[in-house]
């Protein structure tokens, strides 16, 4: 897992606000070996990007309630054996919103 860009604020320790960019579908595979490369190769396949906007709240102890809204696009970025294969510079997408109920455990074992 990557660590992917964002700027975190919380206001109060029951609100979380996040401005961020992240995978929205991501996939990988082992390519097999022929007789150019030799060897198998890793095939890392980013199909879109989301920037996005979500605004958490606790609601119960350890569960949190979000909403999320934001830009899917920037499509298809393909890495292949460590080298960069292919970019599609398409810039179309849509705005999409997503609901979100999180649990998120206890920072130690006595809260």
């Amino acid at each position: 897992m990557l660590p992917w860009p964002g700027i975190n604020y919380s206001p109060n320790p029951d609100t979380m606000l996040r401005l961020g960019i992240a995978p929205s579908s991501a996939s990988w595979s082992v390519e097999s070996a022929n007789e150019q490369t030799g060897g198998t190769h890793p095939r890392i396949n980013f199909d879109s990007y989301n920037l996005e906007l979500d605004a958490e709240h606790r609601v119960y102890r350890n569960f949190w309630a979000g909403i999320e809204g934001g830009w899917s696009g920037l499509r298809r970025l393909t890495v292949v054996g460590g080298q960069y294969e292919s970019l599609s510079t398409h810039m179309s997408g849509t705005a999409y919103v997503l609901l979100t109920v999180n649990f998120r455990p206890p920072s130690s074992l006595t809260d």
